[in-house]
């Protein structure tokens, strides 16, 4: 009986070890993957994966991966709001206070670069709806620009970073 027990324990670990090989190679795939193809608008031009459909929604552009069908499910947009015409909120400063007051300590800030811009990032969580965004802002030539992932409280894009460091001003 106690060779059954055994076994049975060393057939799990042995499933959880094949589990967590799959999901190693999955994301190392992922991220090191040479299938993207690049968006290009007279603003920007960015990198996403192959396999993932572009929408343009006004000043929007939705990046989703298969089978996801609603912005924060897991896609990343792209939003620029030309900052002269635009409300004082919508320029990076007012953006990141904003969502500083709103979550206060589920909003985190980190600094960044994007194609030589000083840029912030805003990592969200927030504990009465189960959901996890990622905001990166900042400005350039009167223009504010987010990109932003969302989806379920445990879900975070591993081409998130690859993305958004292959973006690239245009003007």
């Amino acid at each position: 009986m106690k060779s059954t027990s055994a076994g049975s324990v060393r057939n799990i670990l042995l499933i959880l070890v094949a589990i967590v090989i799959l999901v190693a190679a999955y994301i190392f795939w992922t991220r090191n993957s040479n299938s993207w193809k690049t968006y290009t608008n007279r603003h920007y031009s960015i990198q996403y994966p192959s396999n993932w459909s572009v929408k343009e929604e006004g000043a929007q552009t939705i990046f989703r991966a298969p089978g996801q069908i609603g912005s924060t499910d897991g896609g990343i947009i792209v939003n620029m709001v030309q900052t002269e015409t635009a409300k004082p909120l919508n320029n990076a400063r007012g953006i990141i206070d904003t969502y500083s007051k709103m979550l206060g300590a589920n909003a985190h800030t980190s600094s960044l670069t994007i194609d030589g811009q000083s840029a912030t990032l805003i990592d969200m969580q927030n504990a009465s709806i189960p959901l996890h965004a990622m905001r990166i802002v900042f400005d350039h030539n009167a223009n504010t620009y987010e990109i932003l992932e969302a989806g379920p409280a445990y879900y975070h894009s591993p081409t998130f970073e690859t993305f958004y460091r292959s973006f690239r001003f245009r003007n």
